[in-house]
């Protein structure tokens, strides 16, 4: 595998004594070329603490700078509508995926009887 380092720092390449998972375009059993292998490292550390100060502004229902919307950086102004998407596509699945679990208890309850 060749390393390369990204201008941010991240780094292609397995930590020294760790496995990373690859994805292939085939599976693994047919494999003709690696889709990508991508370590966390490859995130650079600015995504995580924007990350963190938009989970933070979630959950006090505020924002990072006081003023309103157009106050804020460029950088939250661009990212945290991104967060929010993605967290309610991942909201969105999760009632699915409970919903679904409440309909088969009530048909195995419905059977059982």
């Amino acid at each position: 595998m060749l390393e390369r380092t990204e201008r941010l720092g991240a780094l292609f390449a397995p930590l020294p004594g760790r496995r990373l998972p690859i994805a292939y375009q085939y599976g693994p059993s047919h494999a003709k070329s690696v889709m990508f292998q991508c370590p966390v490292s490859a995130i650079p550390p600015v995504v995580w603490d924007l990350l963190a100060d938009w989970r933070a502004c979630r959950s006090f229902h505020t924002l990072p700078v006081a003023g309103g919307w157009r106050d804020q950086p460029l950088l939250v102004r661009r990212a945290f509508p991104v967060f929010e998407a993605e967290m309610r596509a991942v909201e969105r699945a999760q009632a699915h995926e409970s919903s679904m679990q409440g309909l088969l208890a009530a048909m195995k309850a419905m059977r059982g009887r």
